[in-house]
């Protein structure tokens, strides 16, 4: 297929240039985001479920079944010292803000010390992990685009603590393809 063309004039100085310019068929025609039938809507506060994930208290505060599986949004509480092994996402992007507390986050060979008010984007097929550092809990509020990774919180808190095993949670893992690598 071509690219459509475009011609564009310049002036310069009282010189007069002229120029094709080929765009991308995309720019053209941007792909539908898939917002048809979508209603508003409120999240309150008090989200029914707080989630048990290996320890991490997680609140759905937006499905993807409310966005069309444009995206999801997540509550994490992390105590002291807590945070999820280093891992790897093939299908979603992961945007962290921080909503209390301090928090190192490693993505690829970067770490970072971030505050209350930071943000950090973790693209899909980056290697990454969180920790709380701070000496209180810490609470993250992230965005996974697309969504569907929800339905991993869902799956391994729907399982009592005792049966949140490496094995378990590696299998529920590899339905969403998240990789857990080994620590760094």
């Amino acid at each position: 297929m071509h690219a459509p063309e475009s011609r564009i004039g310049l002036s310069f100085n009282g010189a007069s240039l002229a120029a094709t310019v080929v765009m991308p068929l995309i720019c053209q025609n941007p792909p539908p985001l898939h917002t048809t039938n979508m209603k508003a809507f409120h999240t309150p506060n008090e989200v029914p479920d707080t989630l048990n994930v290996i320890g991490t208290q997680v609140k759905i505060r937006l499905h993807g079944r409310e966005t069309n599986g444009l995206l999801s949004i997540v509550e994490c509480h992390d105590e002291p010292g807590s945070g999820p092994p280093p891992h790897m996402h093939q299908r979603e992007d992961e945007t962290f803000y921080v909503l209390e507390g301090e928090y190192e986050i490693r993505l690829g060979e970067k770490t970072f010390t971030v505050r209350k008010g930071s943000t950090i984007f973790a693209p899909r097929g980056v290697p990454h992990s969180f920790r709380s550092v701070g000496p209180s809990l810490g609470r993250l509020l992230v965005t996974l685009t697309p969504a569907g990774f929800e339905g991993f919180f869902e799956e391994v808190g729907a399982l009592t603590p005792e049966q949140q095993q490496i094995p378990r949670v590696l299998e529920i893992g590899r339905k969403y393809e998240l990789e857990f690598l080994p620590p760094t």
